[in-house]
């Protein structure tokens, strides 16, 4: 922590960059408004299972699962997307089956349908387009067997498009994963940086010292210069005895 504040010329601008980054992040994935929606397969009044040439889809105890597979695999297609008018990439949405009740012994399967969408009431629409959707291949498939509506199998609406709710786990996942790599990335830059001087400063210390050493035993083995008087030099020559 003590070498983030002291480089805080690096420290700064790092993290500075790392919010700007993340909010880039963030921009990329716009936030999702889900709803979601949920509808029944009925069994008909009448008894096909009886004489099944009154409805082929109702052969057997555990048809309506079947029809109900069926309508589901269809409308999972991606083209079905596409007719459907989403706008690939921004909006989707799924069907899934979600169990069923039991009516008179046989079980009724429920489909649900969740949309997605960056527009709140997009994806309550895609929401009654998808199960409009799923009433008209339903209403299609019975009528190319010409089954008569009394012996028809029905898909009653259970739960209306809810509200859409706000979704933004994607968006803060990528701010959150930005923003930590890039104070990481701050961090580790003020340990390099702060690494670097310190060993610049050992070198220099280094250098400098063999330098100073010299220096001081060129000093100490030096003498001061002998500075001779030449009236004292000249006293010393007339009293020296004579040669011979």
């Amino acid at each position: 922590m003590r070498r983030l504040l002291v480089r805080w010329y690096i420290t700064v601008p790092g993290l500075l960059l790392s919010f700007a980054v993340a909010a880039l992040a963030f921009s990329f994935f716009p936030p999702q408004y889900v709803s979601s929606g949920t509808a029944l397969l009925v069994q008909p009044t009448g008894s096909p299972s009886q004489n099944p040439a009154q409805n082929p889809l109702l052969t057997y105890p555990d048809s309506l699962n079947t029809t109900a597979s069926i309508l589901i695999q269809v409308l999972n297609v991606p083209t079905v997307a596409k007719e459907l008018g989403l706008t690939a990439g921004k909006e989707s949405f799924i069907v899934s089956p979600t169990g069923g009740v039991s009516a008179s012994g046989v079980p009724q399967p429920f489909i649900s349908v969740s949309a997605k969408s960056p527009d709140a009431q997009a994806s309550m629409d895609i929401v009654s387009r998808v199960l409009s959707r799923a009433q008209s291949e339903l209403a299609q498939r019975q009528n190319e067997l010409h089954v008569r509506k009394a012996f028809a199998i029905r898909l009653a609406s259970v739960v209306d498009p809810t509200p859409p709710k706000l979704v933004a786990t994607a968006p803060l996942a990528a701010f959150g994963a930005s923003l930590t790599l890039g104070i990481l990335a701050t961090i580790a830059i003020v340990l390099a940086f702060d690494r670097i001087s310190v060993r610049r400063s050992i070198r220099e210390i280094l250098l400098d010292s063999p330098i100073e050493k010299s220096d001081g035993q060129s000093n100490s083995n030096s003498r001061p210069p002998v500075v001779v008087d030449a009236r004292h030099h000249s006293h010393l020559t007339n009293n020296a005895p004579p040669v011979h």
